[in-house]
């Protein structure tokens, strides 16, 4: 039987019930070299190892999300190895180009070789990368459309297991991606980190009706400058599982300009503390979103950050709310609280907002405004003492706790 066809623009892989990795590398190569625009894998269990492609311009699909599933092999990716050179191992690794990922479902319980790993050691189920025999090069407007990723993470001694990473090697890290990332109707479930980009440039990075289950972070903008738009997704945040922290969206900056947009989202937070399986018994903070500087030192800049009509759902998280630090004039509007947060009144734990300043002796400028807190049993939010000129709307619901200065508190 052959399990690799070409029929006019089209290759067509089967499973083979093994190894499938040689398979779906020879149709990446064959479709870059002989220009085909598209690799359809079947219905069926594929078994892989690294896959890699640079300067692919086609789609590679499944039959459908459900039907078609890349499982990785146990203990082949040499994560360590990769680490230390300064990348992260991959089940797909895409270098420049216009690749898209549709239709399928990807899985990994043990990928990496060997045991003793560190913070940084990093397994991706897909990463967008430039050419790092040129750094110059690193433009590619990659896609990712109606996939699952799912694993089984719970950090500890793990390798950290990633969805979707458009991210430069440590070699070409003055350099990083331009371009546009699209990520859009996937699901992601077990992983520390679902979907994380390093664009520069004012990239376009989109990230639009997806589903974020039981991961550590699920968007993580990182040392960035871009422009990226996080809309009418489902986060399922769990506080508790064998995490000291977590968060629905972070974003770390250590650029001058970064733009982001957090609108129409869904956010549930609840603590799983009593559910059963691996917990973390400690206080868990698990903002919906948390923006912060990378470090000390840290130049002021154009970071923009709007959150707006979005839903907060609480199940008893001890902290669950909007977590900003060392961010200058941003906007919270027209969101909508329910539920009930697990901290005690007029503590950090159950505050809805907090703002504050942890490099920076002065954050400015920020308005909260039109937000609905009623459906929030004692709410409360805090400026803290470095925050100044703020401006916070009348008829919210929620009594704001003021140690800064120069704000307007609108009842």
């Amino acid at each position: 039987m052959s399990f690799v066809t070409i029929a006019k623009t089209t290759i067509s892989v089967a499973p083979t019930g093994n190894s499938d990795t040689d398979n779906i590398q020879c149709a990446l190569d064959a479709a870059i070299d002989g220009e085909y625009s598209t690799i359809k894998l079947t219905e069926g269990t594929f078994y892989v190892g690294p896959l890699f492609a640079q300067g692919f311009q086609g789609t590679i699909q499944g039959k459908t999300k459900a039907s078609t599933v890349i499982v990785a092999l146990d203990e082949a990716f040499a994560c360590n190895e990769a680490s230390d050179a300064g990348t992260y191992a991959a089940m797909f690794k895409f270098t420049l180009g216009e690749p898209q990922i549709k239709f399928m479902t990807l899985q990994a319980s043990q990928p990496c070789q060997g045991s003793g790993f560190s913070a940084a050691t990093r397994f991706a189920f897909i990463h967008f990368n430039n050419d790092t025999s040129n750094c110059n090069k690193r433009t590619m407007f990659p896609k990712v459309d109606r996939v699952s990723v799912s694993a089984d993470y719970i950090g500890g001694d793990e390798p950290r297991l990633t969805g979707v990473m458009a991210s430069t090697d440590a070699a070409c890290y003055d350099k990083p991606l331009l371009g546009k990332v699209l990520v859009n109707r996937s699901e992601f479930s077990g992983l520390a980190e679902a979907v994380q980009t390093t664009l520069g440039g004012a990239a376009q990075v989109d990230i639009s009706f997806n589903t974020f289950s039981a991961t550590r972070q699920a968007v993580v903008i990182a040392s960035a400058n871009q422009i990226t738009n996080i809309v009418n997704n489902t986060f399922n945040i769990d506080n508790g599982r064998n995490h000291e922290w977590a968060a629905g969206v972070l974003q770390v900056d250590d650029k001058g300009v970064n733009r982001t947009v957090i609108d129409a989202n869904t956010f549930n937070v609840a603590n799983v503390r009593d559910s059963g399986g691996q917990v973390y018994d400690e206080q868990v903070y698990t903002p919906a979103v948390l923006v912060a500087k990378a470090r000390d030192g840290v130049p002021k800049g154009s970071i923009s950050v709007l959150i707006s009509n979005n839903k907060l759902n609480f199940s008893s998280p001890d902290f669950g709310g909007l977590w900003v630090q060392d961010t200058d004039s941003g906007i919270i509007s027209g969101n909508r609280f329910s539920g009930a947060l697990a901290g005690e009144s007029n503590q950090p734990t159950n505050f809805l907002i907090y703002l504050d300043g942890v490099n920076f002796a002065e954050v400015t400028g920020w308005s909260i405004v039109d937000n609905d807190f009623s459906g929030v049993t004692g709410c409360g939010a805090l400026l803290a003492d470095e925050t100044a000129g703020f401006v916070v709307g009348p008829d919210q619901s929620c009594y704001f706790i003021n140690f800064g200065s120069g704000s307007y508190i609108l009842e």
